[in-house]
């Protein structure tokens, strides 16, 4: 098993990082854990924040940093496969903790855990010749969906699963492979209010015999009994999220963000692009505010802002990429982070302040601050990584930081859709 320290209270020295007095200002703690962490930080309604690594330690946090609970499971959580997707912890509305994992080479099942807020375990759920490769979301009533792929004839297919809240399954629904395929997952499912369900799919191939490889995606819309309601073929991402009006947001082949209506349909495509033609595959994360308002990650390392018909209203640059989903304050603020950075923005497109929180040195093969999560109180908590190249050994090692920082933002907007997963528990509902 991995290692990991505790947590400290922790206030950085002057000269500590680039950001010199605004890092000291804002970082109220920080937890160091001597593994991969992944995902977004997932906050319960009474501000304990929950994190998972990837060798399968759980740890509970209270608000100020302080230890609540951590306990183990046996196989890896957020087993990040081909595109580096982690699995996110989720909590749903009766408090019960919910961790997808995937076992360890050369088995093939994956499970998903319930837990209580106290890290009792429930019950879990066994998936065999199954692997987990996407967060899982919980609907109105409770109901778990989680999306699975597994072999057919040699080639990979994938499948959503629905749970009832006590682990029982309710329904299975199979979306099938092409021959071409060598790798395929579950990027994303997310839930309208309504209880329509939206699920995003990827697939990874070779095209022989010049063994070209390609990328393709699929966007299946669902009703909440199973039944297909519609295929999209037209996007190039399996990165869902939701709008005003039940749109539908993701990348088209082109690099264009589009909004599509609950049978998968095209209603606008914006007028600039978020992601490049030549991108295998296409990450860009887009949120709703309350105005309808949607801001998004470019890859050309900036931030746009879009209005409601997908015209562009500006465009703030990023020193880095940003292939995360931004964060929406109540106030306002519009929280990005790259690979090294954490920027915060208001509504006009004029920087508010930015944090340095990953040093790029080279010893580190690769590093990255994941999707930022705001707490009722405004913290805002994000989680930085990083591999690390031993020289002497041959080997690299993972490391990660979860970093509370304080803001003024007033706690998380209560729009449509704000950030990754919708919400602080990383529920995927849309409301």
């Amino acid at each position: 098993r991995t290692s990991w320290t505790p947590t400290r209270m922790y206030v950085p020295r002057a000269g500590f990082r680039v950001a010199r007095t605004e890092q000291v200002k804002r970082i109220k703690w920080q937890l160091s854990i001597e593994d991969r962490v992944s995902g977004c930080p997932a906050i319960a309604e009474d501000g304990t924040i929950i994190i998972a690594s990837e060798s399968g330690t759980i740890i509970a946090l209270n608000p100020n940093g302080t230890w609540r609970w951590t306990t183990h499971i046996d196989e890896l959580v957020g087993n990040l496969r081909f595109f580096g997707f982690g699995a996110s912890p989720v909590i749903g509305e009766d408090n019960t903790l919910y961790i997808a994992s995937n076992s360890r080479y050369p088995d093939h099942y994956s499970k998903l855990y319930a837990f209580s807020i106290d890290g009792v375990k429930k019950w879990e759920y066994l998936v065999s010749n199954y692997g987990i490769g996407s967060t899982p979301a919980i609907g109105n009533d409770g109901v778990i969906y989680f999306g699975t792929v597994y072999q057919v004839y040699g080639y990979p297919a994938t499948s959503l699963h629905a749970l009832f809240p006590n682990g029982e399954k309710k329904w299975e629904k199979s979306f099938g492979s092409m021959s071409l395929e060598k790798f395929m997952d579950i990027g994303c499912v997310v839930i309208a209010k309504e209880g329509g369900i939206s699920v995003g799919s990827y697939a990874v191939g070779h095209l022989d015999p010049i063994g070209v490889a390609f990328c393709t995606s699929r966007l299946h819309q669902l009703s909440a009994d199973g039944s297909l309601l519609g295929i999209n073929t037209g996007v190039d991402s399996p990165i869902v999220s939701l709008g005003d009006s039940g749109k539908i947001f993701t990348v088209n082949h082109d690099g264009f963000l589009m909004a599509l209506n609950q049978y998968g349909e095209e209603i606008w495509v914006s007028d600039t692009r978020v992601s490049r033609i030549e991108s295998e595959f296409k990450l860009p994360f887009a949120v709703t505010s309350k105005d309808g308002t949607i801001y998004c990650g470019s890859e050309d390392q900036s931030l746009i802002a879009f209005n409601p018909d997908g015209k562009k209203k500006w465009e703030y640059p990023l020193r880095g990429l940003a292939q995360t989903s931004p964060a929406l304050g109540e106030d306002g603020t519009i929280f990005v982070t790259t690979d090294t950075e954490v920027y915060a923005i208001d509504t006009s497109g004029s920087l508010k302040w930015a944090l340095t929180l990953v040093d790029d040195d080279e010893n580190t093969e690769y590093h990255n601050i994941g999707h930022p999560a705001i707490g009722q109180d405004g913290n805002l908590y994000v989680i930085a990584e990083k591999m690390h190249y031993n020289s002497s050994t041959g080997y690299s090692t993972w490391s990660a930081e979860l970093y509370a920082i304080q803001t003024d933002c007033g706690g998380l907007m209560n729009s449509v859709w704000p950030k990754y997963r919708q919400n602080g528990q990383n529920t995927g509902l849309g409301k």
